[in-house]
């Protein structure tokens, strides 16, 4: 067998392939290098917006900011509700709001928390009258009992935060006996809760108007023995102090039927409010 070659023919190449030639070479490279371009002047532009807003974003908030604090937004007044115990004044100073600071940088939860720490305020809210006012508004604690501590008489709310001292027994104040109070009271202290002292506060601050009207003072040597004394003579042995409202309607209606009936109550027992006991004269006292 003879093998015959041919003349002319690139040896060993693919049949039907022929090797690139320069000029498509060159075209290839010149769509990789444009492509190339492109993709930098893309990211390029990228860059550019995204430093574009950011410088935006900075401008915006300088100028948000020279406004907040521009003399066009300033607090022009402050007006305080709901005062009784204590003044205006009082409450404005404790907010610590002046007028002429920017307006639009008041910060209404610290102006309120700053409120809620005088002792006489139970709870605060602080509100924007638009477009320059603030309101405050206060839900003041009143005394519910008085206590003896230190050769002075301190006014006490019924959550047992303590109000005020005087020289003087408070008129219209009942005043709690025989009971422990803790050294080193002021007004702010809060008394501690769970004792006799607490008790009776409890129970003076949830008395029905119509009843609470009638007492005058107060004996809380332990809770059980915890004991009203009424206008006129009579006492109500509460003890502790819950179902009020029934014990409330108990000492109630035995005070009212019973002088009706030209009788003296001496006592009355609502500790069990479903069964109360009387003790009692007649109106001359026998």
């Amino acid at each position: 067998m003879t093998t015959q070659r041919t003349r002319g023919r690139p040896p060993d190449t693919a049949a039907g392939q022929r090797a690139p030639g320069p000029a498509r070479q060159a075209g290839a490279d010149r769509r990789i290098i444009e492509r190339r371009r492109q993709v930098v002047a893309g990211q390029v532009r990228r860059h550019r917006r995204q430093l574009a807003g950011a410088l935006a974003v900075v401008v915006l908030a300088v100028g948000v900011a020279k406004l907040v604090n521009s003399p066009l937004f300033s607090l022009t007044s402050v007006t305080v509700r709901g005062t009784a115990a204590l003044t205006q004044s009082q409450v404005l100073a404790a907010s610590g709001a002046r007028p002429g600071e920017p307006y639009l940088a008041i910060d209404a939860g610290a102006i309120r928390r700053r409120v809620e720490a005088l002792p006489w305020v139970a709870r605060a809210e602080v509100r924007r009258d638009y477009p320059s006012s603030l309101r405050i508004t206060v839900v003041e604690r009143r005394p519910t009992a008085t206590i003896s501590a230190g050769g002075r008489w301190w006014q006490v709310a019924a959550d047992g935060t303590v109000l005020a001292a005087s020289a003087a027994r408070p008129a219209g104040v009942p005043f709690v006996a025989r009971v422990p109070v803790p050294p080193g009271i002021r007004p702010g202290s809060r008394l501690p809760a769970g004792g006799p002292l607490a008790n009776a506060l409890t129970a003076l601050g949830g008395l029905r108007p119509e009843l609470a009207r009638l007492v005058t003072g107060v004996e809380a040597r332990s809770i059980d023995s915890l004991e009203f004394q009424l206008r006129g003579g009579s006492r109500v042995l509460y003890g502790l102090a819950e179902a009020q409202p029934a014990k409330d309607a108990a000492a109630l209606l035995l005070l009212g039927k019973l002088a009706r009936q030209g009788r003296k109550v001496v006592l009355v027992d609502v500790r069990n409010p479903s069964a109360p006991t009387v003790s009692q004269g007649n109106a001359e006292g026998s």
